[in-house]
């Protein structure tokens, strides 16, 4: 998963200060807001890049909403932090399915068998967005 770059940083700021957050624009409006720090080209791949990453919603070929910054980055940072859990339970040889429930903002974890090696993670206090499971085997 690739971070935000600072270009992106700077088009998401630009343009939800100019338009404000759930306004739809056009990418041509998007692409004058921007005029100044860089050509009308990245402007448009950025602003698909931003798209992909879920910064924007994109409502036709040419117009996307700015979705709200703390929402936005609570999705992205989730789908972030599922993929570092998924990877390290992967190394620790643990077997787990992992799920992100978008609506409720958090990560579930379902494991099939108590893990061996997380013991202490398990008996420390989890973050209230993630949610552990075993099953009953």
């Amino acid at each position: 998963m690739v971070w935000l770059s600072k270009r992106e940083v700077i088009t998401y700021l630009f343009i939800s200060e100019a338009y404000g957050e759930n306004a739809v624009i056009n990418i041509g409006e998007a692409a004058d807001t921007l005029s100044i720090v860089m050509p009308r080209r990245v402007v448009y791949k950025i602003m698909r890049r931003l798209w992909k990453k879920g910064f924007l919603e994109r409502i036709s070929q040419f117009e996307y909403r700015i979705r709200p910054m703390k929402d936005a980055f609570i999705e992205y940072l989730l789908k972030y932090i599922a993929l570092r859990i998924e990877k390290h339970l992967r190394s620790c040889g643990e077997i787990a399915d992992i799920d992100i429930d978008e609506r409720h903002k958090r990560i579930i974890i379902k494991f099939s068998n108590q893990p061996k090696k997380l013991n202490t993670f398990l008996r420390a206090k989890a973050p209230k967005f993630i949610e552990i499971h075993y099953s009953s085997s």
